[in-house]
Order: C-alpha cells, then sequence, then structure tokens
C-alpha cells in the first residue's frame, strides 16, 4: 500500500524566479494550485439544499483524487443517492397571510391617523384657548387701569358703568381670566 504523499511534496514551492512560469505565476511559498478548493464542495451542497422544492434528490460522490462531490444529476459511477425532504408550506400561506397582513397594517394606519387628528384637534383647543385668555387678560388690564367704564347699548348709546354694573362687569371680567388661563 503507498502512502500519500504530504502536501508540500504533492505541490512543489515557487522558490526560485526561474520556476514562477512553471508554477502558474503563484506567489513564493503557495502550496495550493486552487485556491479555495475546500470551499467547493460546500457551496455547493449548500446551492443544492437551497434549491426549489422539487429538486429533492441529491447525488454525492468522490472522485479519483479523494474530493467529494455533490450534484443533482448522478456521475456515470459510484454516487451515492439520498433525498432532502422540501420544507413544509408555511403557516397561514399564499393570499390569507398577505390578507391578514395587509388587514393588520391597514389597522395600524387608522390608528396612527386617528392619533394625528386627536393631536391635531387638541392643538387647535389649546391654541383658541391660548388666545381666549390673552384677550381676557387684554380686557382684565383694560377695565383695571381705565378711570371710567363705558359700554354702548344696541342704539349706539354711551353708557358709564357704575355701582352694580361696574361690579358685575368686573367680576366677568376675572372670570374670563380665570375660566381661560392656566393658573400656573
Amino acid at each position: 500500500m503507498t502512502s500519500r504523499p504530504a502536501r508540500r511534496e504533492e505541490f512543489p514551492t515557487c522558490s526560485a524566479p526561474t520556476a514562477r512560469a512553471h508554477c502558474g505565476g503563484r506567489r513564493r511559498g503557495a502550496v495550493s494550485p486552487r485556491p479555495g478548493h475546500r470551499i467547493r464542495p460546500v457551496a455547493t451542497l449548500l446551492l443544492v439544499l437551497l434549491a426549489p422544492a422539487d429538486a429533492t434528490e441529491v447525488f454525492r460522490w468522490v472522485d479519483d483524487s479523494g474530493q467529494v462531490h455533490f450534484g443533482d444529476r448522478p456521475p456515470a459511477r459510484g454516487a451515492e443517492q439520498f433525498t432532502v425532504p422540501s420544507s413544509p408550506p408555511a403557516e397561514g400561506s399564499g393570499g390569507a397571510r398577505l390578507e391578514r397582513t395587509q388587514r393588520l397594517l391597514d389597522a395600524f394606519a387608522a390608528e396612527r391617523a386617528e392619533r394625528r387628528e386627536e393631536r391635531a384637534e387638541k392643538a387647535a383647543r389649546k391654541a383658541a384657548r391660548e388666545q381666549r385668555c390673552a384677550q381676557a387678560r387684554r380686557s382684565r388690564a383694560s377695565f383695571e387701569n381705565a378711570s371710567r367704564v363705558v359700554r354702548y347699548d344696541d342704539a349706539g348709546n354711551r353708557i358709564v358703568l357704575e355701582g352694580e354694573a361696574y361690579e358685575a362687569a368686573h367680576r366677568r371680567v376675572v372670570e374670563g381670566v380665570e375660566r381661560w388661563c392656566d393658573r400656573s
């Protein structure tokens, strides 16, 4: 029985400049004539396993140099056949799953739109409240800084507020500030 030579003896290194032509231009100290030669079987296996579901027959064989190969077609001799189980269909496959996803997305979109509307309404109420507060404060400042408070009736006649009428008007102005303005 002959023993297989060591890897370095099987593929001579290219140390002399004249040997570069013999070694195919490989760099000094290179051992393997085919970089990535170990990746090919793994990549082939992955391609076979990730193939469409109807490609379930896989063949495995070892060539004369001892390298293992996988494929969907057997070589002339010596291939071992095995079946790769196909993955089961996804739960809720096809249209039902898409419909459920679409309903969920629509519900999320409706919820976001509703929240957006609520925020817009809240902002509008806040702006209106701030506007009324500013108006109530201006009215109170005018009322308190004036020497006389005057109102006009429907006919356009000028009426000076005195006594109870003055007190009632002052109460309404103060209540307006309390109603529309925050106490903070």
